[in-house]
């Protein structure tokens, strides 16, 4: 069972108190396209990292237990390149507002598992954070996370028996897994990201 750790350490591995309350649960994650022409996770979590040359990117991804759906920034999807599937009204901090959806995967090289599927674009750097991609609770429903605010230690783990919709295999996934779409009187909530509107 892959664990990993979600929080700010010193050099020497002590929890840095402060930090975890200022940026939240932080984990390198890697965004590109949904298609198959992502390498192996090994690959990736070897040292032998991403470019946006070849439609990847490594990024700080937030673990937003507010947020319905794990989402990317907009910004990082146009880089990348990533197909824009749908268009759909999102209710954050600054009220609802229309968004591109992307077909994507944000790989966990951590966790050794993959969301794979459809990500609201929304205004994350635009709005002065630090993180390009929200992980929401469609991703926490597949981890078992403990936070520990009185030691600033956040440790979540995955099971090697996953599977499903939202963790396909990393590598040869194609297919979106089917969503209702959000209707305008009821968006999708995508946690308090939308500062820029």
């Amino acid at each position: 069972m892959p664990i990993a750790e979600a929080a700010f350490h010193s050099p020497d591995g002590q929890a840095v108190p402060g930090l975890l309350v200022l940026f939240g649960p932080t984990l390198q994650v890697i965004v590109g396209p949904s298609a198959s022409s992502l390498p192996p996770l090994e690959v990736l979590a070897g040292g032998n990292q991403t470019s946006a040359a070849r439609g990847l990117e490594a990024v700080q991804g937030l673990v937003d237990t507010g947020a319905q759906e794990s989402c990317i920034d907009a910004d990082l999807a146009r880089r990348l390149g990533l197909a824009v599937v749908d268009r759909i009204r999102i209710s954050g901090s600054n009220g609802a507002h229309p968004h591109d959806v992307f077909a994507a995967q944000v790989l966990v090289p951590s966790l050794g598992i993959a969301q794979v599927g459809r990500f609201a674009g929304v205004h994350l750097a635009g709005g002065g954070q630090r993180h390009h991609v929200l992980l929401g609770r469609t991703f926490l429903q597949n981890v078992v996370m403990i936070y520990d605010g009185r030691r600033s230690q956040v440790t979540l783990a995955s099971s090697a028996i996953l599977g499903g919709t939202f963790f396909p295999p990393l590598v040869g996934a194609t297919e979106l897994p089917p969503q209702v779409p959000p209707t305008p009187t009821d968006p999708t909530d995508c946690g308090a990201q939308d500062a820029a509107g």
